[in-house]
């Protein structure tokens, strides 16, 4: 389908008429365009004449000044064949775009084809226009060898690198020009899950899909980007039969396998360390549960700063309610190469406000390294500052100020996954409550509260670092097939989830059963504040 696609539009026979390289174009509006399909059926109703049929303008023969597409995969037409991959002969093809090209296109067509050591099929413009180059690429040339030129398409088969597909984009900006991504859905698929699949404005799904997962055949969402997805089950190829479907897919128990493999519906993103993470259900309006407020009483809060010297430090703060339900309310991302300490510390003071008092303020253990110069960590300047702050107050841009509550902050423990452990946990209880304080559960005549965790709709930060925290992977699809999945996790969007993991390893981060927090346990003693100026 992706190779008569563009086949059409070489010959200018493409339905939407600016996808096609030569077209007709209203004189009078811009935004008026005909196919050359259409041609015909004009000059019939205008006497001969191609007038433009919304305000009867003359019509001009429009081409297109960008006329070279990119074909890329994984591999070269002349890569790993047999037999003689220019005529389309090939016994054996791992490059399936050429030959599916040359199978569509009228041999006339072809005014100079490709060679082992030029890739490039010139194409033949039957309307008078410029030769229409198609270059093939492989994924595993260098990007920057392929920077500096202007494309009217980008046909990509099978999920390229992140760096390659993000270089394609400048080079259709002359031409206003599109892309094609063709793929066999499987478990590597990652990134394009998040940046393809959940952005799309339109699905279109086969009667298989539809009728097996009770879906629309057509589905529009509020997404603003211009992103269609086309989505057809393994069942739907005309060259296999149910039985052989059957076949193929009997050894497979896996039915977030199945569902990806067989029908092209994604339930799960292999890579991705909470897979469970689901926006719709997980990230919840702060106006609707928390009309009043963020509750003190006897919620337990707790903040949390995920340190580096020059990445932006990351901080999360969360409350735990009485029901054991755990609400991710204030996050923030502070880069240090902008701001000082103190001044990060008035930021976080200004988010936490003067009416919640903290449990527990803990930071990555590499804040509490004293340095050689002055002997403190930024871990003392961070208490010093709260503390000054609790004395004396903040004052804010609207001239009012605020006197917050002190802080002691304390390296995290980051032994072990129990805490990751625990967000999994988490997440997966809160897809069966469904909505936040519905965890009760009653098992065996005891009724008990099911452990979960929401993301408030103001905490961006944690909502996309659980959402696109993944795994190294391997560079290509070869490797990511014959090889284990890689053990290393991406140090990219981890730092609000390694916030929530350092946390719910405290063993005093539990649910308060108490009606009233006097926090005489801990801030009534001088001690609290000891590290203050």
């Amino acid at each position: 389908m992706g190779a008569r696609h563009y086949v059409t539009r070489f010959v200018g026979l493409h339905p939407i008429a600016d996808k096609n390289f030569d077209y007709l174009r209203c004189t009078r509006h811009d935004r008026h365009k005909e196919s050359l399909a259409v041609s015909s059926a004009l000059q019939a109703r205008f006497a001969g004449e191609n007038r433009c049929p919304a305000c009867e303008s003359p019509m001009e023969f429009f081409c297109s000044s960008v006329r070279k597409v990119r074909f890329a995969s994984e591999n070269l037409p002349f890569q790993n064949t047999a037999g003689d991959a220019s005529s389309g002969n090939a016994i054996e093809v791992r490059n399936t775009q050429y030959p599916e090209l040359i199978k569509w296109m009228p041999g006339y067509l072809v005014k100079k084809n490709i060679t082992q050591r030029n890739p490039v099929l010139v194409v033949r413009d039957i309307h008078g226009g410029g030769d229409i180059v198609v270059e093939f690429v492989s994924y595993n040339q260098k990007t920057q060898a392929m920077a500096g030129i202007q494309l009217n398409s980008a046909w990509m088969d099978e999920q390229p690198p992140a760096d390659f597909l993000e270089e394609q984009f400048p080079r259709l900006l002359a031409a206003d020009g599109d892309m094609l991504i063709t793929l066999t859905a499987a478990d590597r698929v990652s990134y394009l899950y998040d940046k393809v699949y959940e952005q799309a404005r339109v699905y279109h799904r086969t009667p298989t899909i539809a009728s097996v997962y009770s879906m629309p055949l057509y589905e529009k969402t509020t997404s603003k980007k211009s992103i269609a997805v086309f989505q057809a089950a393994t069942d739907d190829n005309p060259t296999l039969s149910l039985e052989v479907v059957n076949r193929l897919f009997a050894d497979m128990d896996d039915e977030d396998a199945i569902s990806i493999r067989r029908y092209g519906v994604f339930k799960a993103v292999s890579g991705r360390v909470f897979k469970t993470f689901t926006p719709m259900i997980h990230v919840i309006e702060e106006e609707k549960h928390f009309p009043d407020g963020i509750p003190a009483g006897n919620w337990v809060h707790a903040r949390m700063i995920d340190w580096h010297d020059r990445v932006p430090w990351a901080f999360v703060w969360a409350a735990l309610s009485p029901r054991d339900e755990m609400f991710i309310v204030r996050d923030g991302n502070f880069d240090p190469d902008r701001y000082i300490t103190e001044e990060i510390a008035r930021q976080i003071a200004i988010l936490s406000g003067e009416r919640i008092r903290f449990k527990m303020d803990r930071i990555d253990p590499l804040a509490v390294k004293k340095q050689p110069n002055t002997g403190k960590s930024s871990a003392d300047d961070l208490n010093e500052a709260f503390g000054r702050f609790r004395r004396e107050g903040v004052k804010l841009d609207n001239g009012h100020v605020i006197h917050p509550t002190g802080a002691n902050w304390e390296a995290w423990d980051t032994k072990s996954e129990r805490g990751r452990d625990a967000v999994k946990a988490r997440l997966k209880n809160s897809l069966t409550c469904k909505r936040p304080f519905n965890n009760v559960v009653t098992e065996e005549g005891q009724s008990r509260h099911l452990p979960t965790l929401w993301v408030l709709d103001c905490c961006v930060h944690t909502a996309k670092s659980l959402k696109n925290w993944r795994r190294d992977e391997w560079a290509d699809a070869a490797a990511a097939v014959s090889k284990d999945p890689r053990e290393t996790l991406q140090q990219k969007w981890s730092h609000h989830s390694m916030c929530l993991e350092a946390i719910l390893k405290e063993v005093y981060f539990k649910a308060r059963k108490d009606t009233i927090d006097t926090f005489t346990d801990r801030r009534d003693r001088p001690s609290y504040f000891s590290r203050s100026a």
